[in-house]
């Protein structure tokens, strides 16, 4: 790379990392003009090159470890697969770029690879042969970017939006057992011996319900979330909008207990109640849910070849095709996947 560099056949940036402000950054390598004329001129491409395709179905042992556990293949992995290849190749195809202020290019996404990651929970039995129901995400390398960032990024020199599915992890859950979205306005609006309480605390108290096992554990979980410990190791790295909404939260304890909107929250939503305080297995299994979602989503876009990116439980797409995005979040069906049952 540094004699590519040197010979400017490359535009060579070295990261860094700032370890007491956190802030970081990669090292990024671009291809330049006189190299890409280089393989055009000697008719070289992907293709010339032998390489081994990367598993895209991956099966982690637990939720911890990146251990890989082997599997043998059935309907629904090589279905996965298939359409996982496709998607790849639809974003290999596109010319996927992160511009700075100044419109130059920051960063290019290529030779992408991306897979569907699950997490192995040993509770199938032998009548079960699909054990891909929990997890299933796909990260890729826009995730770790910031919202900020990820305005900038643009598909085949289009400027393009993000679009999520708003409270997506409980109508994931809506729409697995019931068929259908919460159609009662906002799930998260919730109310306790008439005062209202701030959004962002009544979804806070549902995400950490996925993973928990009772009223306590949930509160501590909550407690954790808006005050993270600090030691000499790690520092406070909240922005003034978490700091705000932690502050929040100490003044609305100071008239509501904290169990009674966790109660509250359980009764406003009795249909899906049995599937919180569950610990990790059931927060995985719902995790499967949303992740199928999103993935039915990008089936849909891909078929249309419209490339699509996905940040968890959002899209990134040309501006153009913003309403169809927003069109198959309201009605892409919810057919045949797998529930764990009451």
């Amino acid at each position: 790379m540094d004699a590519l560099d040197e010979h400017a056949l490359v535009i060579q940036e070295i990261g860094v990392k700032d370890i007491e402000s956190g802030t970081s950054k990669m090292t990024t390598i671009l291809a330049n003009k006189a190299l890409r004329e280089w393989f055009a001129r000697h008719q070289w491409n992907n293709k010339d090159i032998l390489f081994v395709e990367k598993e895209l179905v991956v099966f982690r042992v637990n939720n911890i470890s990146k251990d890989l556990l082997d599997y043998v293949d059935g309907k629904s992995t090589n279905r996965l697969r298939e359409e996982l290849r496709k998607y790849n190749k639809l974003l290999n195809s596109s010319e996927i770029l992160l511009t700075a202020q100044n419109n130059e290019i920051e960063r290019e996404f290529s030779d992408l690879s991306l897979t569907r990651i699950f997490i192995n929970h040993d509770i199938h039995s032998s009548g079960n042969t699909n054990l891909f129901t929990f997890g299933g995400r796909m990260y890729a390398p826009w995730c770790s970017l910031s919202s900020e960032q990820r305005k900038r990024i643009k598909i085949n020199d289009e400027k393009t939006v993000e679009i999520d599915i708003e409270a997506s992890h409980i109508n994931a859950m809506y729409k697995a057992l019931t068929g259908k979205p919460y159609e009662f306005g906002d799930p998260y609006e919730l109310k306790v011996g008439g005062i209202s309480i701030p959004r962002h605390i009544v979804k806070t108290a549902g995400a950490m319900m996925q993973f928990t096992s009772s009223v306590r554990s949930t509160i501590s979980a909550m407690q954790r979330e808006y005050f993270p410990l600090e030691n000499e190791f790690f520092k406070d790295k909240r922005s003034k909008k978490e700091i705000k909404r932690a502050e929040e939260y100490n003044q609305i304890k100071k008239i509501v207990k904290p169990s009674e909107i966790v109660k509250a929250y359980l009764d406003k939503h009795k249909e899906i109640a049995w599937y919180y305080q569950k610990e990790k297995i059931m927060g995985h299994h719902i995790q499967y849910w949303e992740s199928e979602i999103v993935f039915d989503i990008v089936i849909e876009l891909t078929n249309a070849q419209i490339p699509v990116l996905t940040v968890y439980d959002s899209f990134i797409v040309q501006e153009q095709h913003k309403a169809r995005v927003e069109y198959l979040i309201k009605n892409i069906p919810f057919n045949n996947k797998n529930v764990i049952k009451n």
